[in-house]
């Protein structure tokens, strides 16, 4: 068994640091979380959401517990139209495809976790940076190194684990340790700039009354909308609405990347000023503009709105652990993506339960080298591979969306049109079945986990 002195250190409080340490908890498995940002600002919400798949609804409601229902926004339809406001299809939702805040998702997790404030000490340590780390084999001992404080008045604490997990997202500080000898670890862009951002839906407005337009099943919930731009206009936009307001993100081409920051509240992206929302209101004027998306812009105040780069890694074929098998990336650590094939959250979140879950049953059972033994089982070439698979296609569904080649554009507007939604968005959920099939190796490794999955 793992001793109490013994952690498990997770760095990063985001959705995947926080399901790995529920996951670790559930089993009574000693675990600590570092986490960059203050305790104030760990759940700021920037507006941000995202999709939830089958393997990671499983995950949270049946194995963890985690009473999703208080935040997740089930989907009675979707409406799909043009940048000019064309309808190109509208259809009732058949299958369980849902969305939630992130915000929400990570206090939810944090209410289970610490039910009141003060049992999060000395597991929750808010506003420390990982600065190092180093490795003893022999011992099965991972010594974390952290910088607290500003600058010339920081000072150097250290703890000391059995595993250190990296769920520090894109820019991870774990993954620049591990792969610090590899050259070719550098960021690529997808040539994708996205902007997202909350606006409210003020009733009785025109706003509102324009958007009511995009929601024909809305007595069976409320519809995502998305919407394509032109090949003299090219780009795309998600929105959906929730508590009177409505969560909304837009992608267009670029060759140039903004400036990255350090705002740890936008992840890593940068608050857009009153210019460069003049800047994006733009791109819809002339004969291609939309009364409804121009309008979208318009009601968010640029304060609200994140600009970003959309990024991944020049090189797929890295591994996700450390040669000696006691430090793990996880999530956006190891593979981050475009949000284009809706994956992102959803590996991050089978990544936590899973590489927690082998580490916590190996120990019951009392194996011998538990963590590397757990982690090699983890960060197996079969999950590389069919991640990659996922990157590369998300990728192309980014070129697609964003194209101004007049045949992609009209072939891409030709399947919308052609082709029943239901279609499409079934066969979206095939990227899901790379983590369903990490779920079934964890199963066959350990079948006690399947047959109580909703006690775990």
């Amino acid at each position: 068994m793992i001793s109490s002195n013994s952690p498990v250190i997770i760095v990063g409080a985001g959705p995947c640091g926080l399901v790995a340490a529920l996951t670790l908890q559930k089993h009574g498995i000693p675990f600590v979380i570092i986490e960059k940002a203050t305790r104030s600002k760990i759940c700021s919400n920037a507006g941000s959401g995202f999709e939830l798949a089958p393997t990671a609804l499983d995950i949270l409601g049946n194995r963890l517990n985690v009473p999703t229902h208080k935040i997740m926004l089930k989907y009675g339809g979707a409406h799909i139209q043009t940048f000019q406001d064309k309808v190109l299809g509208e259809t009732q939702m058949t299958m369980p495809f849902c969305s939630v805040n992130r915000a929400e998702l990570q206090n939810l997790l944090l209410e289970i976790l610490f039910p009141t404030s003060d049992l999060e000490d000395g597991f929750l340590k808010c506003g420390v940076a990982l600065d190092s780390y180093e490795e003893d084999t022999a011992n099965g001992k991972v010594t974390v190194y952290l910088k607290t404080g500003e600058k010339d008045e920081s000072s150097t604490t250290s703890i000391v684990g059995c595993a250190l997990l990296g769920c520090d997202g894109i820019h991870s500080k774990v993954r620049k340790s591990i792969h610090s000898e590899q050259t070719q670890d550098s960021l690529h862009f997808c040539n994708c700039v996205a902007y997202w951002a909350k606006c409210p839906i003020p009733n009785g407005s025109d706003f509102e009354k324009e958007f009511n337009k995009t929601q024909k099943y809305r007595d069976d919930g409320p519809s995502f909308v998305v919407a394509l731009g032109t090949r003299t206009n090219p780009g795309s936009l998600f929105a959906i609405p929730t508590n009177g307001k409505l969560l909304w993100g837009m992608f267009f081409s670029s060759e140039k990347p903004p400036a990255d920051t350090n705002d740890l509240t936008r992840r890593g992206g940068g608050i857009l000023t009153e210019k460069g929302k003049q800047e994006l209101l733009k791109k819809f004027e002339g004969s291609d503009t939309s009364t409804f998306i121009k309008s979208i812009v318009q009601q968010t105040n640029a304060a609200d709105i994140t600009e970003a780069g959309i990024f991944d890694r020049e090189n797929l074929n890295l591994p996700y652990s450390s040669a000696g098998k006691l430090v793990a990336i996880l999530g956006d650590a190891a593979h981050p993506q475009s949000p284009f094939a809706g994956q992102g959250v959803n590996m991050a979140i089978a990544d936590a339960y899973v590489l927690a879950s082998r580490i916590a049953l190996g120990a019951k059972a009392g194996q011998g080298f538990v963590v590397p033994n757990s982690i090699a089982k983890f960060d197996t070439s079969d999950r590389r591979d069919s991640v990659k698979n996922v990157i590369e296609v998300s990728r192309d569904f980014t070129r697609w969306a964003l194209s101004s080649n007049p045949i992609t554009c009209f072939l891409f507007r030709l399947m919308i049109t052609v082709l029943p939604l239901s279609w499409i968005l079934n066969d979206a959920m095939k990227y899901d079945n790379s983590n369903a099939e990490l779920m079934r190796k964890l199963e066959e490794d350990y079948p006690e986990i399947k047959s109580n999955s909703e006690k775990v």
